[in-house]
């Protein structure tokens, strides 16, 4: 659950496909009344035991533990969490709190230590103590999981009086508020992330507070269960999450949390876990982690991909070892700075890994080349899974009207060498564009003429695209991504970009190939209308670029790369992303270079460039 801002897309407001106050009846008062004694969420009482002995006997859940009590120490030293820091919403407050009660919470439980429940008693009391907006719905949905985490985690121990103030402030705050002017809350039935944690941290309260209001509780549940698959079925088919890695951590992980407090809590999942493309989503991840271990960060997302306590249920779930492996040694290469990162997910990881038998039968080995269908899908050409060096190419097709969706239909992002060399620029701080005047609703508005457009990280400026004209792409067109063709000369796929310039050429494709030696063939093909047309195609680096005959020389850490140039008469031009940028909305990009390749192309006309992309010899 990394550090997202996210906020509802414009399909959230679509009128709701179900009676909201009527869910159909999965979840009974009856199974209500027979809810067993705290703890029963995520864990109970059985489960807390055998993690105290898993501890002591599993190398594994030992480092981990380890780790989260030395997150847990370090907390203490710091200030208290401030709520004001961001007049627009609290939701990095929430998440602060969030990852402190969950954290001292955990370590209380398997320790008895006193520290850390007072520890967390004052965290918790802070986070009852703050008024939870009714317009950002995902604030008061993470403080409802992390409220109702310790209240039930830590219910013997805390008082009479504390444990009704959580109580109150679940029911009033989160539950009561969530069923006034339901109809409006379009995050209940979203097609996107808001849906699985808004309605998973209900979910999580109902469940703890259940006594206090059963009838409510149950509305809640089944109501969630109801409207849950409007978002899983972006899983379908192959497991990509449209909205990028990132928010699949993000997603998923509150998704996972519903399972799991339904399993809990009620001794079913309701069958959440079975949407086409869920339980393979986790694999999916690697395909989209380049030999730098950095992800195809398209759309809103992080560039580095951390360790997650979802793919850790995932492989226990799919009965992977090698997936869990991996994952475990992701959490050793992050335990220099566990104490410091802002990631949510240790004590879940802890909650939720169980050593696999290694005898297990084995999985097949993942192929070089895959092609993930989806809203947004992508392709990924591969020289090698072992090679740190390899060659590795991300593309993506979809549509720029989506949650989270940037302008970068046909967009890519290049490794070989263990240099990233054609990037997509990391993801900005949505806190300065509020600062900058950018309303909520203006910063996620995915219409034609958005503002969001002209912020260079989202709109056109900031992607490796083509440009007719140097228009915008069309945000109602979708761009298909090919099969993927395989051969003696390489691996071969392309996409129909045409319907993102819709009435600006007549057609578009652009081809990846991936050829034996290690290099990339980047070919686009148009056919224009009545029209001349300014074709203008874009590369954005890191690297050092020196112009060359016949293209372009890029330098990074010691490696290079060739850009060789084909086409009618083509412009180079080699721009500093600084001076793209405008400083009342876009933030620094430091060393940010932008390689643009132009040529005019004629009217009703078919033409082509073709860039080589040579990676120098490997050492």
């Amino acid at each position: 659950m990394a550090s997202l801002a996210i906020v509802a897309t414009t399909q959230a407001e679509e009128s709701a496909p179900t009676d909201l106050a009527n869910p159909p009846e999965v979840v009974t008062l009856s199974q209500l009344a027979k809810l067993p004694p705290h703890p029963r969420l995520l864990a109970n009482a059985t489960r807390w035991r055998e993690l105290r002995e898993q501890v002591k006997t599993d190398a594994d859940t030992a480092m981990i533990f380890k780790l989260l009590r030395g997150r847990a120490k370090s907390m203490l030293a710091l200030p208290p969490v401030d709520y004001t820091a961001d007049p627009h919403n609290i939701l990095i407050a929430v998440r602060e709190a969030e990852r402190r009660i969950l954290t001292f919470a955990v370590v209380y439980r398997l320790t008895d230590n006193p520290t850390w429940l007072e520890a967390a008693r004052s965290v918790i009391q802070d986070l009852i103590a703050q008024p939870w907006p009714r317009g950002h719905f995902l604030d008061t949905a993470e403080a409802t999981f992390s409220l109702s985490a310790g209240l039930d985690w830590l219910y013997d121990s805390l008082t009479p009086a504390e444990r009704a103030a959580i109580i109150e402030k679940i029911h009033r705050e989160a539950l009561l508020a969530s069923v006034t002017e339901e109809e409006k809350m379009g995050w209940i039935w979203a097609d996107h992330n808001w849906n699985q944690v808004c309605n998973s941290g209900l979910v999580t309260g109902a469940l703890v507070t259940t006594e206090r209001d059963p009838a409510l509780a149950k509305r809640i549940i089944n109501r969630s269960i109801a409207n849950l698959p409007r978002a899983a079925a972006a899983y379908a088919p192959a497991g990509v999450y449209p909205e990028g890695p990132s928010y699949w951590s993000y997603g998923t992980t509150y998704h996972v949390i519903q399972i799991e407090a339904l399993r809990s809590a009620l001794g079913s999942s309701t069958g959440l876990e079975s949407f086409p493309g869920f339980l393979q989503s986790a694999a999916s991840l690697d395909f989209l982690t380049g030999p730098t271990g950095e992800f195809f960060n398209h759309a809103d997302n992080h560039k580095k991909r951390s360790y997650s306590a979802a793919a850790l249920w995932f492989a226990r779930e799919n009965q992977r070892p090698d997936l869990a492996r991996a994952e475990l040694e992701r959490v050793q290469q992050f335990a220099a700075q566990v104490e410091e990162e802002d990631n949510r997910e240790l004590p879940l990881l802890l909650l939720w890994w169980r050593a696999l038998p290694e005898s297990l039968p084995k999985v097949p080995a993942d192929p070089l080349n895959w092609r993930g269908e989806s809203i947004q899908p992508i392709a990924v050409l591969r020289s090698s899974w072992s090679d740190p060096l390899a060659t590795w190419l991300a593309i993506k097709g979809g549509t720029a009207h989506h949650s989270h969706a940037h302008m970068d239909a046909g967009s890519f992002v290049l490794e070989a060498l263990g240099v990233r060399w054609a990037l997509d620029p990391v993801r900005d701080n949505y806190s300065f564009l509020r600062a900058a005047g950018y309303k909520q609703e203006e910063i996620f508005n995915y219409v034609q003429d958005s503002k969001r457009w002209k912020v260079f990280r989202l709109g056109p400026e900031g992607h490796n695209i083509l440009r007719f004209n140097g228009a915008p792409q069309n945000v109602d067109g979708h761009a298909a991504v090919g099969p993927i063709r395989e051969s003696t000369d390489g691996a071969t796929v392309e996409l129909d970009l045409s319907p993102s310039y819709a009435g600006q050429v007549a057609s578009a494709h652009r081809s990846a190939t991936l050829r034996p030696d290690a290099s990339i063939v980047l070919t686009d093909t148009w056919t224009t209308l009545e029209k001349p047309v300014e074709v203008t195609w874009q590369w954005l680096t890191r690297a050092v670029v020196t112009p060359e005959p016949g293209g372009v020389r890029l330098e990074q850490d010691g490696k290079g790369l060739r850009l060789r140039v084909e086409g009618d008469n083509p412009r180079v031009d080699i721009q500093q992303a600084s001076s793209l940028l405008d400083p009342k909305i876009d933030s620094p990009l430091p060393e940010h270079t932008r390689i643009t390749i132009s040529i005019s192309s004629p009217a009703n006309a078919t033409a082509s460039l073709r860039v080589t992309a040579v990676p120098d010899k490997a050492p």
